[in-house]
């Protein structure tokens, strides 16, 4: 039988990027993305809930996410779903599932007005200046 692993997601990165390099000189980027859902209940109040996804990315797609992309900005994210596993100090097993972007697209800031930080005003950035 067939498998797929494939998901979707549109939302605003939620923190600053973290860029590492491994042993081997591989960028890796670890960030997560904030995905809101809105509704109206049976009473007619608005409703809201976000779901924080974690996701890493690789290479030169690292590079120019870190480079081009911000806390706050909006963006497109396509990839596989990855299970990470781990052990605490205190022996016990852990694990999370996280996203392992294969494809990025920039859909711009999440406010252009509050771009403060020094080098994150994309402001002026259209998605054909962002090497994806």
């Amino acid at each position: 039988m067939p498998n797929v692993n494939h998901a979707h997601f549109i939302g605003h990165v939620c923190q600053d990027n973290e860029l590492k390099y491994s042993v081997n000189g591989v960028a890796i980027l670890n960030n997560s993305i904030a995905v809101n859902k809105k509704w109206t209940d049976k009473d007619g109040n608005a409703k809201e809930k976000v779901a924080f996804i974690p996701f890493k990315m690789f290479g030169k797609t690292a590079e120019n996410f870190s480079k081009y992309v911000f806390k706050g900005n909006a963006v497109y994210l396509s990839g596989e779903i990855d299970q990470e596993n781990w052990e605490t100090p205190e022996g016990q097993k852990r694990s999370k599932l996280v996203l392992n972007v294969l494809s990025v697209q920039y859909l711009g800031s999440k406010d252009k007005s509050s771009n403060t930080g020094e080098g994150d005003d994309t402001s002026g950035v259209v998605d054909q200046d962002i090497p994806f």
